[in-house]
């Protein structure tokens, strides 16, 4: 554990810098943010030293603890949060990683499941500095690998906009369009808009409608959230989850050189979905499903059965 930060603070490969800034979020899911800060070993070229940040919402279990224990002190912050949401502090330390971020940057949020798949190259950087620099009011990009039990709305809401984006067409998905939990963030834009986290992702996207309108969507994407991950609600574990044996992460094979050419080469139109171009360490159910509660048909008529039980009482 003690190599995570030491594998992101020797990151110095000398070449173009993005400007980047990573701030990971992690709540009681050890063993996923160990997998979540490993990956970002791929991005140490694109990365100074110190930009990465950990931002834990009181985790109490023993597994979590230690990692976020084993990490260099600079990148740890987790000071306790007034009040809770259903997403217990997530938007809080958001907001805390944003006002934290230098000026000029830009800011990536990931979750404690979520991977980076791949190494950024030159053309990466050019995709994302062209971007905001030709849509002057584009403060959200999507890095992110699509779902595929969201394809079709994908398919109808983006559209290929050449440069190494997709572009959301104003339809009634508009306000879903236009921001993610995770996703890249223009600070400079971000501040000069007065930007506060609102206390839930569709709160969140009204708010980017309203400022910036639809975040684009990167072709070649690099960030992908790992299927069957510990799930929580009002940061408990629902009681159908304590009945089966917990299982390792389902992390992703990183792409190969090879892989991330065909995945630039593919058509225009066509959204890079995760269940395409992402292999799995271990076997998880197809589509993708993000819940460890959906991880069968038996677990998954449980947790229903559970929801409909918690609704009467």
């Amino acid at each position: 554990m003690a190599q995570i930060g030491a594998q992101i603070d020797r990151g110095k490969i000398g070449k173009d810098r993005l400007n980047l800034c990573v701030a990971v979020f992690s709540f009681n899911r050890g063993a996923w943010l160990s997998n979540a800060l490993s990956s970002l070993s791929l991005l140490t070229n694109v990365i100074d030293d110190g930009a990465v940040q950990v931002h834990d919402d009181d985790s109490d279990d023993p597994e979590t603890r230690a990692v976020l224990a084993a990490l260099p002190a600079a990148m740890r912050r987790g000071e306790p949060m007034a009040g809770r949401e259903r997403h217990g502090g997530l938007y809080a330390r958001m907001q805390a990683a944003l006002d934290a971020a230098p000026a000029g940057s830009l800011i990536l949020f990931l979750q404690d499941d979520t991977q980076v798949v791949r190494a950024l190259d030159a053309t990466d950087i050019d995709t994302l500095t062209q971007a905001f620099s030709r849509h002057p009011d584009l403060a959200f990009v999507s890095a992110s690998f699509i779902r595929g039990r969201r394809q079709r709305r994908f398919r109808r809401s983006f559209d290929a906009a050449g440069a190494g984006l997709f572009l959301s067409r104003r339809g009634r998905d508009g306000p879903r369009n236009c921001y993610s939990d995770v996703v890249i963030g223009h600070v400079d834009r971000l501040r000069a808009a007065g930007w506060c986290f609102a206390h839930s992702e569709r709160a969140n996207a009204e708010q980017a409608a309203r400022l910036f309108g639809p975040m684009a969507v990167l072709a070649t994407p690099f960030v992908a959230w790992l299927p069957e991950a510990p799930f929580f609600r009002h940061r408990k574990r629902p009681l159908v989850a304590r009945l089966f044996s917990p299982r390792p992460p389902a992390a992703f094979h990183p792409l190969t050189a090879d892989q991330v050419a065909r995945l630039r080469a593919r058509p225009p139109q066509e959204p890079a979905l995760a269940e395409d171009w992402l292999r799995c360490t271990r076997p998880v159910r197809r589509p993708f499903v993000y819940k460890d509660v959906q991880a069968s048909r038996i677990s998954a008529a449980l947790y229903a059965l559970e929801r409909s039980l918690r609704r009467l009482m």
